[in-house]
Formats: C-alpha cells, sequence, structure tokens
C-alpha cells in the first residue's frame, strides 16, 4: 500500500489506462475530423438547394427528399 491507500496494481492500471489513452487521441481525433465530421456536413448540406459554388443557399428541408423518391417511384 501506498501512502495514500492505493496499492501498485491500482497505480499500474492507472498508468495504463493513461498510456493507452495517450495513444489513442490522436486516432479519435483525426476520426472526427476526416470521418464524422464530412458525413455530417454531408446531411447539413443535403438540406439545401445549393449548387456548391454561390454563396446563396437556399433551405428546403426533407422537401428535396420528396423529390427523389417521387424519381424513384417513377421508374
Amino acid at each position: 500500500m501506498n501512502e495514500k491507500g492505493i496499492s501498485l496494481v491500482q497505480l499500474r492500471q492507472r498508468k495504463t489506462r493513461q498510456t493507452a489513452a495517450l495513444f489513442l487521441a490522436p486516432v479519435i481525433i483525426l476520426l472526427v475530423v476526416f470521418i464524422a465530421y464530412p458525413i455530417i456536413d454531408t446531411f447539413i448540406t443535403s438540406g439545401y438547394q445549393w449548387n456548391g459554388i454561390s454563396a446563396d443557399k437556399k433551405m428546403v428541408g426533407l422537401g428535396k427528399t420528396d423529390q427523389r423518391y417521387k424519381i424513384l417511384d417513377s421508374i
């Protein structure tokens, strides 16, 4: 036992968890930046009538999705 009442096993487990977090943090940050953010941004952008170049965006919400389903049903 340590002065603080923490055993050596607990100290080793804590150190192992800290080391694992240190090595996993950059990977998690990269996953969020390069995978999760683009997916979320795609869903947000799909709610707009926008040509991708101009600054004016028109919010259409889910109305655009309804049009897609009507086109697919007619095929």
